[in-house]
């Protein structure tokens, strides 16, 4: 069944959190994805994330790092459960899942308000 897979898929899942992030974000070596919507982008987001909203990702996979570590985040881990496995089962080997919600992110990465370039909407989609 669908749930069952999906759990086998989950116990492989590389997971990580916040904290763990933070260096890899400063030098480069990992982009923080963040598979919200919209409004929740706008309203908070980690600073210098990738945005592209968790149903944009199939059309999108030409605009995601493959040279480096990808970490996965939406508000609670569910969205980016689904992304992760998602991006793993079409080839991306260095992708992470977040563990932390909004609030863990929060206290371990620069936040901010606002819409950066990299967000869908200002792409073209």
């Amino acid at each position: 069944t669908m749930p069952d897979a999906l759990g086998g898929a989950l116990k492989k899942m590389p997971c990580t959190r916040a904290r763990n992030v933070a260096a890899g974000l400063a030098d480069g070596t990992i982009v923080v994805l963040d598979v919200r919507g919209e409004a929740e982008y706008r309203e908070l987001h980690v600073v210098g994330a990738q945005h592209i909203p968790l149903g944009y990702l199939p059309n999108r996979l030409a605009d995601i790092a493959r040279d480096k570590t990808v970490a996965v985040h939406c508000t609670s881990g569910y969205r980016s459960v689904i992304a992760s496995s998602l991006l793993r089962g079409l080839g991306f080997d260095s992708v992470v899942n977040m563990l932390d919600g909004i609030a863990g992110l929060s206290a371990e990465l620069p936040m901010t308000p606002g819409q950066p370039a990299q967000s869908f909407a200002l792409a073209g989609v």
